[in-house]
């Protein structure tokens, strides 16, 4: 859901470059331009704060500032605004990446990191629509796509921080990294429940997979 999001805002923020009432040769090459600035902060930052605070930190800033824009006027406040939204928006996108991997289980890796990108696909299809619902109601676009990043930001809240953590070799030890974690991203001493012969099955079939 959240790599959805980042793919849905990304590429609703770009098709909304001719309706922000601004030159679109210029709002796209704006927009356009923040993408190496934005990486470049995410390489220097993804190992001092981790992947979810620089997921759920910059999709819900996009979200918010996507939101406000929609009640902006058109024209320069809404180019600002959707420049500041796909700034975040690029970090998100990147961190959810390194993140969504480092979440799957060895055995499942591979394939869960083709599902999430074939979702991002399935979500990008979906932004045309959403820019063509500006024919019933002008500010409706950017309130969805706002409304999508504010949402799955709650989503982030409820995944664990993966930096400096071993990834998980087994779908147990998978959902070991989860449960053993609250809601504000603290580890918790969870039981070993199950007995070892279960988790060597397990890390055995991880292995020959």
């Amino acid at each position: 859901m959240i790599y959805m999001a980042c793919a849905l805002l990304f590429d609703g923020l770009v098709r909304m470059s001719e309706g922000l009432g601004f030159d679109f040769f210029l709002a796209f090459t704006l927009t356009s331009a923040t993408e190496i600035p934005s990486m470049t902060l995410l390489v220097i930052l993804l190992d001092r704060w981790g992947r979810r605070k620089l997921t759920v930190g910059p999709i819900a800033f996009a979200g918010t500032f996507t939101f406000i824009a929609a009640f902006m006027s058109k024209g320069l406040p809404q180019v600002i605004l959707a420049i500041v939204a796909r700034f975040a928006v690029n970090m998100a996108y990147g961190a959810v990446v390194q993140w969504s991997a480092e979440l799957v289980p060895t055995g499942a890796r591979a394939s869960g990191s083709s599902l999430v990108h074939v979702s991002g696909y399935v979500a990008t299809m979906l932004s045309p629509f959403i820019v063509y619902s500006e024919r019933f109601w002008q500010p409706l676009p950017l309130l969805l796509l706002g409304a999508a990043g504010l949402l799955v930001s709650g989503f982030g809240l409820l995944l664990p921080e993966t930096k400096g953590r071993t990834m998980p070799q087994t779908i147990y030890e998978a959902e070991r990294l989860v449960t053993a974690h609250t809601l504000c991203g603290k580890a918790e001493d969870a039981e070993i429940d199950g007995n070892e012969d279960d988790l060597n099955n397990e890390k055995q079939k991880a292995l020959i997979t």
